[in-house]
């Protein structure tokens, strides 16, 4: 009866919902640029046969965008390059797929860094997306587009891709809620690839009970993708049935190295110290400060798997069966030289070059086998932690975000995904919530990760801790 009374008021609202949606998109995307694509007539036919039909999905009345870098069947998808300009694919991403089965309403494709490399979202053939808490600073990236789209509510939930923190980084920029998943309970097929064993598909939102609802659709087994791992135990989503383990408390580690960055802005730090405090006061948290001595290591051990990772994945594109074809070049070889010069863009090719580089050194497997020794240190590091601790609390971001164009120092720049790079090289799931605001009014966020594969354990903590709204 609960169910029924439930979709008869998502079902009175949906016109509603979408009206506004659209609006939203048609006023303000010329000025920030997070839609790409927009398919406004086909959400409204889609309305109209969800309300004559007597069945109704999980995800109905849902308005969804996804990432330039899903493949929706007829659709363009194009990976914000010229590369794969004019390109319509030819089937549904698992994600998307599954998204459509549970009635999700797909408004649009969203803008981002070419082929996911970026963290500003200024790397894209769309151009830049803005914060539309000031427009003269980034959105973050590489799913800017993703989060700005849901910051302005042109929708209720975004896909995104999280390789290094490209889900969590701009939805702390936006002041929105992004959840990065554990590596291999989303299935990425049908998804642009950029780093197979680091790219996962996040998912943002201001609600996170959003979050987990579209987390439980479009999770689980597909026999597309080989590198999904799916747990023999299914937790429950309800906070209040969550057992939280370690005795009667839900013990926090936070770590002490990242709290004395030299590069961490201080009303971060001020915040992230306060919401510690907030966790042992009204929620009865064990918090206990922790050292991890492979900091540093986390950008070389990225940027050496990433970029040979990425250098390979994009050899596919050579603008001869589908994409970019310039036509010129006397044979092949310069044919294909062209394509590729005119159609990525510089930051592509400084990553591909960067890769295909460590590929050649003459100690390449001893260098690349010593990046992938560290990352399984690292990964061993962390279940060690998450044996005493339920949770991990740290910044997502060392910054808030800053201005486009800005010209960021090289020590800001090697410290600036390091919170994020843990959960990544870790393989963990990871969530960044909004918590207050810098002195100019810019969303902070702090990042909660949880132990490999206890992805619904992260979402009831986070479920059960907002629901005090203690972050608006």
């Amino acid at each position: 009866m609960e169910y029924k009374r439930l979709y008869k008021a998502v079902l009175q609202n949906i016109d509603k919902n979408i009206s506004v949606a659209l609006d939203n998109i048609q006023v303000l995307n010329p000025t920030l640029n997070s839609f790409c694509s927009v398919y406004s007539s086909e959400v409204l036919s889609q309305v109209q046969k969800i309300k004559g039909s007597s069945h109704h999905g999980v995800l109905t009345g849902m308005i969804i965008g996804i990432k330039d870098l899903f493949c929706y069947k007829d659709h363009p998808v194009q990976a914000s390059s010229n590369m794969l300009s004019s390109y319509k694919s030819s089937f549904n991403s698992t994600a998307v797929d599954r998204i459509l089965s549970a009635d999700g309403l797909i408004v649009g494709h969203q803008n981002c860094d070419s082929f996911g490399m970026g963290a500003t979202n200024e790397n894209s053939i769309y151009g830049p997306v803005k914060n539309v808490c000031d427009i003269t600073k980034v959105s973050g990236g590489s799913s800017g587009g993703s989060a700005v789209g849901v910051q302005c509510d042109m929708c209720h939930i975004s896909l995104g891709t999280d390789t290094g923190g490209s889900v969590r980084q701009p939805a702390a920029f936006c002041g929105i809620i992004g959840f990065k998943p554990s590596y291999g309970q989303i299935s990425r097929h049908g998804v642009i690839a950029h780093s197979s064993s680091f790219d996962t598909v996040g998912i943002m939102s201001k609600d996170i009970n959003y979050i987990i609802k579209v987390y439980d659709i479009i999770s689980g087994k597909d026999d597309y993708d080989f590198s999904m791992h799916i747990p023999q135990h299914k937790d429950i989503l309800d906070a209040k049935k969550e057992k939280f383990t370690h005795g009667n408390k839900i013990t926090i580690a936070y770590i002490g190295d990242i709290m004395s960055l030299f590069c961490l802005q201080k009303e971060i730090k001020s915040q992230l110290e306060a919401f510690l405090v907030y966790l042992q006061q009204q929620h009865n948290c064990d918090v206990e400060e922790i050292h991890c001595d492979f900091l540093e290591d986390t950008v070389p051990i990225y940027v050496a798997i990433t970029t040979t990772e990425a250098s390979a994945n994009l050899a596919r594109y050579d603008g001869i069966r589908y994409g970019y074809n310039s036509h010129q070049g006397s044979n092949f070889e310069e044919t294909i030289s062209h394509n590729r010069t005119y159609g990525f863009n510089d930051e592509v090719k400084k990553r591909i070059l960067l890769g295909n580089y460590i590929f050649t050194l003459e100690k390449e497997k001893h260098f690349l086998a010593k990046a992938h020794m560290l990352r399984e240190k690292i990964k061993i590091t962390l279940q060690d932690i998450f044996s005493k601790y339920d949770f991990i609390v740290l910044p997502t971001t060392i910054t808030t975000a800053f201005k486009c164009n800005d010209n960021i120092s090289d020590d800001i720049l090697f410290w600036s995904d390091v919170c994020t790079f843990i959960a990544s090289i870790g393989q963990n799931p990871a969530i960044s919530i909004p918590y207050g605001q810098d002195d100019n009014g810019m969303p902070i966020g702090i990042q909660i990760i949880g132990r490999k594969y206890d992805d619904r354990k992260l979402l009831a903590f986070i479920q059960h801790i907002l629901k005090d709204e203690f972050y608006l």
